[in-house]
């Protein structure tokens, strides 16, 4: 990454594995988010983690620091979720939520529509 010219990128990924333990996780199958997170579970026992899907993070301010501020400030397990049309909603999910204010939205239900998730679940 160094040697292309890249050197800002490389100095970003050089500090955060100085302040955080990254683990990747690769699925033998396409199984869903929620079999991502399962196939983790050793790694994670009962401490606060963070999933992050490469494809969707394109903001000013990273997810991921998003994500860990909400977590501090409220203790609770925080998820983020991205809009997307209604054609595409098989290929991700639905939720329901309550505005909690400050941006914030609690979740009152959610639905994997990944049939293949299911048999996981039940």
């Amino acid at each position: 990454m160094k040697s292309a010219g890249k050197s800002r990128l490389y100095e970003a990924v050089i500090r955060v594995s100085r302040i955080a333990e990254v683990i990747y996780v690769r699925q033998k199958q396409a199984l869903g988010l929620g079999h991502t997170v399962l196939c983790a579970r050793h790694w994670v026992h009962d401490e606060p983690f963070g999933v992050s899907l490469a494809d969707l993070i394109v903001h000013d301010k990273p997810a991921m620091q998003q994500l860990r501020e909400v977590h501090d400030a409220t203790g609770c397990s925080v998820i983020g979720l991205v809009q997307v049309p209604e054609e595409q909603v098989s290929r991700y999910g639905i939720v329901d939520y309550m505005a909690e204010g400050q941006g914030l939205l609690r979740l009152t239900n959610m639905i994997d529509c990944d049939t293949k998730l299911r048999k996981y679940l039940l």
